[in-house]
């Protein structure tokens, strides 16, 4: 009997043979790591395979980036971890919500009750406050997410969208691509595009609360896309497989 072949994606097996030089003391504790465009040729890979290999790394804790100094291999290192299993991508996580969370967001219109509205409700006014701070629109978000999916009645959705979002705060690109995003695009994003869909799930319209919840998910990985293009000029490689499919995703 074979062993099936699975396609892995070059950031990973990039992030694999660093680690397993850190791992090895080839490159030592406290160490600052080879420079991008240094590991680019090395590996003959795009910097945008190389910004995601990192990211892996920094995910595992093996690599930690100092501000204004750049990444440096960390003095203390957690037992091992192999990046294929355990590492999930940016773009993998946006296209697992952008398939997953419509779908939830449609039940929870045939399921929420009045007290699960009025939570939902005051989630997006709180993301809605004055000077919200960063944290508070954090809380709130993932508050909304989650009173959706326990809205659904159905406790594997709960779950799903608990992974999701346990997937996404380990994700340091997330927060720091969402911080640069301007107040207008926050507040599309944030207010209008969450309102849309707790508006059609009060209306009790499951397709309506399906495409409000498709239109959110799309929205910052489509953001996430133009932000990475204006870096790279092109992608190449294994990273196409999921940004491929993302970039196809109607306007």
């Amino acid at each position: 009997m074979y062993a099936i072949i699975e396609q892995t994606q070059r950031f990973k097996l990039v992030a694999d043979q660093l680690a397993a030089s850190i791992r090895s003391g080839d490159l030592a504790a406290g160490q600052k790591m080879p420079p991008d465009k240094k590991l680019v040729e090395s590996f003959q890979v795009s910097r945008a395979t190389i910004r995601e290999a990192m990211i892996a790394l920094e995910v595992m804790g093996l690599v930690e980036t100092k501000f204004g100094s750049g990444a440096y291999v960390c003095k203390s290192l957690p037992k091992f971890i192999e990046v294929r299993k355990r590492h999930h991508g940016y773009f993998e996580n946006v296209e697992a919500r952008y398939s997953i969370e419509p779908e939830i967001a449609a039940l929870a219109a045939l399921n929420a009750t009045q007290k699960e509205l009025d939570f939902m409700r005051n989630c997006v006014d709180n993301m809605m406050a004055p000077d919200v701070s960063t944290q508070i629109i954090s809380k709130n978000d993932w508050a909304l997410h989650l009173a959706i999916a326990e809205a659904s009645r159905n406790t594997v959705f709960v779950s799903v969208v608990e992974f999701l979002w346990e997937v996404r705060n380990k994700l340091p690109k997330w927060t720091r691509h969402f911080n640069e995003r301007s107040q207008a695009d926050k507040h599309q994003h944030l207010c209008i595009e969450h309102s849309n869909i707790v508006d059609a799930i009060k209306a009790k319209d499951p397709e309506a609360a399906r495409e409000a919840m498709r239109i959110h998910c799309r929205s910052m990985g489509t953001s996430m896309l133009k932000a990475w293009h204006e870096q790279e000029s092109e992608l190449k490689g294994a990273e196409q497989t999921v940004v491929g499919r993302l970039e196809k995703w109607e306007p």
